[in-house]
């Protein structure tokens, strides 16, 4: 059984030339193999290494044309395509060991739309995997216009050692810029060797503090580096940053992991803020925790009504929802109440969030002057 899915660059998906590779000493179901057509240069996209199709040692395709052409993207993986003659189709034959596998095919329109007038009915192809057609008259501008296109096919078994991929030319030439072939058990390893993000919470009414676990599953074994990017324009590079959300509606963070150089993984996470269901004075929430002097210029005093209450957190960000403070209670602790220093703090607004032990949070207003 197969199952395809079109997914363009902005994240809408759909489910919906001979060229001879032979991959020798496989040994092992767990296969993956990346290919950068029409060209002899390795590339990197989206953390995976594509070798080109021109520089595999021997010639793994038939009469066919690499096209190099910058212009068609910024991104390399698709500055270079392989294309069919006119009435003949490129086919990848590949030794694989037999089994499930996920093809994904790479397209960009390079012609019509960049060097020609654009044209969304001069360009379609059939594609076949394992003999079956799987796509027909497939129309890449029709599809994305000049943007980069994949063409996920899921639950492709391999039963006689080979796997087929081909792409039958209807009008003009059929073009490919890249393939990925990945087994099963290659799948597996790769999202397992990826880490996990939290968030929590992820809904809840304003002002909303979030905090960020960048590795949940313990993937992480201190190589890796974090990027969070809020839509406020503020940003952590820390691996468990906290922020917070004031604006109701949705937000969304975008989350980049990094080995070095390489791209591990990338997601966006988002944040449901609801309308704020607090009311003091201050906008912000009754709290049993009294804060004063409020503004302050030098130090702060937070006291409970409650003399059994006793604080676990206390936390300070700014107007953007950046933490630019944190404090063990018991290393402010002055009696009944707890003192923090706002001397370090520039002046202005931020928010102060306090959480009991009981895991009660409240978050009050605090302006510092100078």
């Amino acid at each position: 059984a197969l199952k395809t899915r079109v997914t363009d660059q902005g994240g809408l998906s759909v489910e919906s030339s001979v060229v001879t590779i032979q991959v020798e000493g496989i040994a092992s179901p767990d296969f993956s193999l990346y290919l950068n057509a029409g060209s002899s240069e390795t590339v990197t996209y989206q953390g995976k290494e594509f070798i080109g199709d021109m520089n595999t040692g021997e010639q793994f395709y038939n009469d066919s044309r690499p096209d190099n052409i910058p212009q068609a993207s910024n991104i390399e993986l698709f500055q270079s395509t392989r294309s069919s003659n006119i009435d003949e189709a490129i086919t990848y034959t590949i030794p694989v060991p037999n089994g499930m596998y996920k093809v994904t095919t790479y397209f960009i329109e390079n012609y019509f739309g960049v060097i020609g007038s654009a044209c969304s009915t001069c360009r379609a192809f059939d594609i076949l995997i394992e003999g079956n057609k799987v796509r027909s008259n497939f129309n890449i501008y029709a599809s994305s216009a000049n943007d980069p296109l994949e063409v996920v096919f899921e639950e492709i078994n391999v039963e006689d050692g080979q796997l087929e991929i081909s792409l039958d030319p209807k009008k003009s030439r059929s073009i490919i810029a890249g393939l990925a072939i990945e087994s099963s058990e290659s799948i597996i390893a790769r999202i397992h060797s990826k880490p996990t993000i939290l968030a929590s919470p992820m809904e809840g009414s304003g002002p909303l503090k979030v905090d960020f676990m960048g590795d949940l599953t313990g993937v992480d074994q201190g190589n890796l580096s974090y990027s969070y990017e809020f839509e406020d324009g503020s940003s952590s590079m820390e691996k468990n940053p906290s922020h917070l959300f004031v604006s109701p509606g949705s937000h969304e963070v975008k989350v980049t992991v990094r080995d070095g150089k390489e791209l591990v993984s990338q997601e966006t996470i988002t944040i449901q803020v609801n309308k704020f269901g607090l009311n003091t004075d201050s906008g912000f929430g009754k709290s049993s925790i009294r804060m004063y002097p409020n503004p302050a210029s030098d130090l702060i005093n937070l006291q409970s009504t409650d003399p059994e209450e006793k604080l676990g957190e206390i936390s300070i960000f700014d107007v953007r929802g950046r933490m630019v403070q944190t404090y063990l209670p018991e290393m402010v602790e002055n009696g009944n109440k707890y003192t923090i220093s706002v001397r370090n703090l520039a002046a202005g607004v931020y928010f102060l969030t306090t959480t009991t032990e009981e895991g009660i949070s409240q978050l009050q207003r605090l302006i510092v002057v100078k």
